[in-house]
């Protein structure tokens, strides 16, 4: 998902981008994993 969120950023779509990475942060934080830096 957080791919995800980097193409739309790269595409211009913000919105979609921000969307995406709370995504992934949301089901980082329900599993307890920590996103790689």
């Amino acid at each position: 998902m957080a791919n995800l969120g980097l193409v739309y950023r790269i595409r211009g779509d913000l919105d979609r981008a921000e969307a995406m990475f709370q995504q992934c942060l949301t089901l980082f934080q329900e599993i307890g994993a920590r996103p790689r830096n």
